[in-house]
């Protein structure tokens, strides 16, 4: 099967739905493969509407029908429950 060594999201995955998205990394990437995921979120779920004022529209969670998932905490939960380990917020 082809699968990938490395994955980069740079600037993106806030557009993505999460659990989607990750489901669709953990998909094609090598067993002991890399996923980065560059991008701002929000540290709390009650926060992140407010962290998208910052920014120009339209900036939306174009296919994130489950913006629940969209604060740090959650994408941490989501990853995790797809076997990705070695998690590192910088």
């Amino acid at each position: 099967t082809d699968s990938f060594d490395k994955i980069y999201t740079i600037d993106a995955f806030q557009h993505f739905n999460v659990r989607n998205a990750i489901a669709e990394f953990q998909r094609v990437l090598a067993t002991k493969g890399s996923l980065v995921i560059c991008t701002f979120f929000a540290h709390k779920r009650e926060n992140f509407y407010d962290l998208l004022q910052l920014f120009p529209r339209p900036t939306i969670l174009s296919d994130n029908d489950d913006e629940k998932n969209a604060a740090l905490p959650e994408v941490v939960e989501i990853l995790k429950e797809y076997g990705f380990s070695k998690i590192q917020i910088i």
